[in-house]
């Protein structure tokens, strides 16, 4: 635009429209642009839903990885497969 003004020799009479149909232009794109990531921010999911299996497990292995009780609530400790104790498994 800058440029436009600068070089318009005596064309003063068009300068003015012209100006004015680039502002508007200018104007609607930034507006449609606006629109455009709002659709896009509205496709993207507000709340992610985790199924209750993977949540008890992910608990469960924070549990284990801060070295959680090592008793059931029974008062028995709980042993995994490999024979050491855990508080994760009863196997």
């Amino acid at each position: 635009m800058t440029r436009a003004v600068e070089s318009s020799r005596g064309a003063d009479e068009k300068l003015a429209p012209w100006l004015m149909k680039v502002t508007v232009h200018l104007c609607a794109d930034a507006h449609r642009e606006r629109v455009r990531e709002q659709r896009r921010w509205d496709r993207v999911p507000v709340h992610v839903v985790v199924p209750v299996d993977e949540r008890v497990c992910d608990q469960a292995e924070a549990q284990w990885l801060a070295g959680g009780s090592r008793v059931c609530r029974s008062g028995r400790p709980v042993r995994c497969g490999c024979g050491r104790r855990t508080s994760l498994s009863g196997r």
